[in-house]
């Protein structure tokens, strides 16, 4: 089933329409595409900067530490991570067994 989508008119920038232009021309996507996926991806990373971090310490109660600086890869790897972090746990742990060794 297509999810539900509404038309949205926004004025920005023609310097920034034809880099939008231009980012989605070398991906193959339409502007709407370019557009949406890097909101999402916005809005993944302000999820993931405002989620306070745990540290697990063996034999320690679990630390929450503050949200800090995120490393901002190249694309690919924010594909990668983004795609790792919706695995359930025991892909998770299958991949970082895999990659580990």
């Amino acid at each position: 089933m297509k999810s539900q989508s509404q038309q949205f008119k926004l004025r920005f920038p023609d310097n920034l329409r034809k880099a939008l232009e231009k980012s989605a021309k070398d991906h193959r996507r339409s502007l709407t595409a370019e557009l949406v996926l890097r909101l999402e991806k916005s809005l993944d990373q302000y999820s993931m900067d405002r989620a306070p971090q745990v540290v697990r310490v063996k034999g320690q109660a679990d630390v929450h530490e503050q949200p800090g600086p995120v490393y901002i890869g190249h694309e690919d790897e924010q594909r990668l991570i983004e795609a790792f972090r919706r695995l359930p746990d025991e892909k998770k742990k299958a991949l970082l067994a895999l990659i580990e060794n």
